[in-house]
Order: structure tokens, then sequence, then C-alpha cells
């Protein structure tokens, strides 16, 4: 088991620390997203990454008006 620390990068380019999750049995991350799921013994946390969800969509969009005009 692992224990991570999570950091908010949003708003500065430094890190700051947001929260710990301590004693991480499992670690999963959407490739496309890079959203992290982290299991543990108290639960699931699930950490975001907007800047990499909105490129997502924007990369979608692009995609539908290229193939199917919108």
């Amino acid at each position: 088991m692992r224990d991570y620390q999570v950091f908010d990068t949003s708003s500065s380019r430094d890190l700051n620390p947001v929260f710990d999750v301590k004693q991480v049995r499992e670690e999963l991350t959407k490739q496309d997203t890079g959203t992290t799921f982290l299991l543990t013994e108290r639960g699931l946390y699930l950490i975001r990454r907007p800047d990499a969800e909105s490129e997502k969509r924007r990369r979608e969009q692009e995609w539908r008006w290229q193939h199917i005009g919108g």
C-alpha cells in the first residue's frame, strides 16, 4: 500500500497541497482525461484534471465537425 499527496496546481505555478490519501490499495488513471481513481480502505478518491477533460471535449468536438459536420 502507498500514500499519496494531492496538489492543486490550477491557480499558480506553485504546488499547493490539498490533502493526503493514505494506504492506497489500487490506482487507475484514465488515459484520455487523466482522471485518477484511488481505492483505499476508507473509500474511493477521484482526482480530476479539468484542463485534460476540456482538451478531450475539444478534440471530440473537432472530430465531429470534421467527420459528421457538427
